[in-house]
């Protein structure tokens, strides 16, 4: 299993290319833990803030399409959810 706290920062890797770095963030949810949009995390996901995107075009795999939060420069700044599988401390 994935061994992630809150506060570890992390680089966000590309579904499509697992070695493509598309972002960086930190951790602020883990799944059972914390909610996102108020509803319970669960694995594989984890709730990341976004500190850095290098892809802003990447889309995001849980979008929020009522506040128009579809791709990473969306969110920049802001928390997403991001399959734990395509993190990696930094």
């Amino acid at each position: 299993m994935w061994q992630f706290s809150k506060g570890d920062a992390v680089e966000l890797r590309s579904i499509v290319d697992r070695s493509a770095v598309v972002a960086k963030g930190e951790v602020t949810g883990l799944p059972g833990e914390d909610r996102f949009h108020c509803v319970m995390i669960e694995s594989p996901w984890v709730r990341v803030s976004i500190k850095v995107v290098y892809c802003g075009d990447v889309a995001l795999p849980v979008p929020n399409k009522e506040e128009k939060q579809l791709c990473l420069r969306d969110v920049l700044g802001m928390n997403a959810l991001w399959n734990a599988r395509l993190l990696r401390k930094c």
